[in-house]
């Protein structure tokens, strides 16, 4: 029999199946796209790098990043002290936000004085309301307060979350004074208040084993109504785990699995591979955030362990990784603003900016790695034989070295043992600038019953990867 150059499907996701060699596949700072009416299908593109947009001041760990909805300007919290961030990257110093761990802001809605002014301010210790005209940060001292974590607002109330499964609605126009009987509890909660979000016009409150749904009805010293049959038996694993885009509501719910809603009823969008992995995971100060990339939702899920994104335009997941060695996403947090993307990050609290031409993190070497779904003999319309392979060629963008490096390379490796073991990697040229017709190949005579391929790169340039062609036979047994 001759060989047959068989296509396979090189773009995708991570599947990490607990039989290994059912699937091992990995897609890590590259994310998926489809291109309905191009060459391929599909392409695999990098996740933007990261550059500084503002150099960074005072010590300690990041706490959170924010835009002020109204003014546009960026917020963000680094060990104690909160900071203001220019459009031009200028960092001015507010105040003191106490306490340690993740923080959550909230803008005033702008219809009642100077309230529109205000940014709101909680922590694991106090609330804080900063009136960005007049420059001052103030502690909530009101005696109905009791800090619980988190803090919205709808039309012209603002609402506090408190201890346990207590919230207050603050007087209109005054966000630091709480009357005693505007104090309420969640009737239907068994459990503690984990925190109070707010999508469209719902205000969601999110506990540990259950959710229960808002609307404002507009009258009474609480005008909040619960939503009739709206409650919902998942809950939120921790303070921060939930995020929101223009049509869909994402969290992580009290059994690690990422949900979403458009209303109330919730949809999980986990695949069991990746709830697998989330499962070992401690979301402890974990953050989940939303972000529009190429005109792409995705869904960041931030640990202290790992950082995996789910695409909302693919259902695919892939994973981000900081540094050669992969560690954790070097973004601790997310915001958009100034027209960029912005995060802070996880080692100084500095703002990054995301740029889709930079190919490095603050400066250190990304790798990128495909993991490919195992090929076997089904692919030559045979099933459970052997086969014969001796080249297979990466369908990507070719000629892409650049005045940095002029001649980047893909690493390429294989496993023909369902993922235990990879080959010792061949670099092969991706072409220098102008090199556009260079073929990828890979030459290697190997006997298997299936077949996966890793590719991988470090090189800070613009790799993107298509297709795979493979030349294969049947062989006989050994």
């Amino acid at each position: 029999m001759t060989y047959q150059t068989i296509k396979a499907n090189l773009v995708g996701g991570s599947n990490p199946n607990r039989t290994r060699s059912i699937s091992q596949e990995r897609t890590l700072n590259m994310y998926p796209e489809p291109v309905p009416s191009g060459a391929y299908p599909s392409v695999l593109l990098p996740w933007p790098g990261s550059k500084t947009f503002s150099d960074g001041t005072g010590s300690g760990d990041p706490r959170g990043i924010y835009t002020h909805n109204r003014t546009g300007v960026v917020y963000k919290v680094v060990g104690t002290s909160l900071y203001s961030v220019g459009s031009d990257g200028v960092e001015t110093s507010i105040g003191t936000i106490s306490g340690s761990g993740l923080v959550l802001f909230e803008s005033v809605e702008d219809s009642v004085g100077d309230i529109a002014s205000k940014l709101l301010i909680t922590s694991d210790t106090n609330g804080y309301v900063y009136n960005i005209d007049t420059n001052t940060l103030t502690t909530v001292t009101d005696g109905s307060y009791s800090p619980g974590g988190s803090v919205v607002s709808i039309n012209t109330f603002v609402i506090w979350q408190l201890l346990e499964d207590n919230y207050a609605v603050a007087d209109v126009g005054n966000p630091e004074s709480i009357q005693g009987e505007n104090v309420s509890t969640v009737p239907s909660f068994a459990d503690d208040l984990v925190q109070i979000y707010r999508f469209r016009e719902t205000i969601y409150m999110m506990g540990a084993r259950s959710i229960e749904p808002y609307y404002d009805g507009g009258a009474g010293t609480n005008p909040l109504v619960a939503v009739q049959s709206g409650t919902s038996p998942v809950g939120l694993i921790s303070r921060g785990c939930v995020c929101s885009n223009e049509n869909l509501m994402y969290w992580v719910g009290n059994d690690k699995i990422l949900y979403r809603t458009n209303a109330y009823e919730p949809q999980s969008v986990t695949t069991p591979s990746v709830a697998n992995k989330l499962k070992d995971y401690d979301f402890t100060g974990a953050r989940v955030r939303c972000i529009k990339q190429d005109g792409q939702n995705f869904v960041m899920i931030l640990t202290s362990s790992a950082s995996w994104v789910y695409s909302e335009a693919t259902n695919f997941w892939f994973e981000l990784a900081y540094k050669a060695g992969e560690e954790i996403y070097l973004g601790y947090d997310y915001t958009y603003a100034y027209g960029k993307h912005l995060i802070q990050s996880k080692v100084d609290g500095k703002v990054l900016e995301l740029d889709d031409d930079t190919f490095t993190d603050d400066g250190q070497t990304t790798i990128r790695e495909r993991v490919t779904a195992p090929i076997n003999a089904s692919a030559l319309g045979k099933d459970g034989g052997r086969m014969m392979m001796k080249r297979a060629e990466i369908i990507m963008e070719t000629g892409i070295g650049n005045l940095i490096e002029e001649d980047p390379v893909v690493m390429v490796s294989v496993s023909v043992d369902g993922g235990q073991t990879f080959t010792n990697e061949q670099w092969i040229s991706a072409g220098r600038d102008g090199e556009n017709r260079i073929r990828v190949e890979y030459y290697a005579m190997l006997s298997f019953r299936q077949i996966q391929f890793k590719l991988r790169t470090s090189s800070a340039n613009f790799f993107t990867f298509h297709s795979l062609a493979v030349d294969l036979k049947m062989g006989g047994e050994f």
